[in-house]
């Protein structure tokens, strides 16, 4: 299986892309300037990979060697504590699990001010 991950930066604005050739799925996220908005405000994005891994009892040195991921990079995604999120990951994550991209991770709407 390829997994092709591109990232590109166009102003304030952070382009990531993902595309796996087996399943012709495509996955594109863009992140913009929210230096000035309160998380409260737009909402966050939550990893729920630890809730997804123990309902399925799946150790986490399962995923490292079958997803091929870093120990210490799993870690943080299980804790939910990821600065910038790799698609590449994410997609071998989901490869080795059988998952969809939703199943490991949700939006949390903020509050309308």
């Amino acid at each position: 299986m390829r997994i092709y991950a591109t990232r590109y930066t166009i102003i304030n604005y952070s382009i990531s892309s993902c595309f796996c050739q087996e399943t012709h799925s495509f996955v594109i996220l863009i992140l913009g300037d929210c230096m000035n908005t309160k998380e409260s405000e737009i909402g966050k994005i939550v990893i729920t990979l630890e809730e997804y891994r123990k309902s399925r009892n799946i150790s986490k040195n399962k995923i490292v060697l079958g997803a091929g991921v870093q120990r210490t990079q799993l870690q943080k995604y299980c804790q939910n504590n990821v600065a910038r999120v790799d698609l590449g990951v994410l997609a071998r994550i989901c490869h080795y699990l059988n998952c969809e991209l939703s199943d490991i991770m949700r939006y949390e709407p903020g509050r309308d001010e």
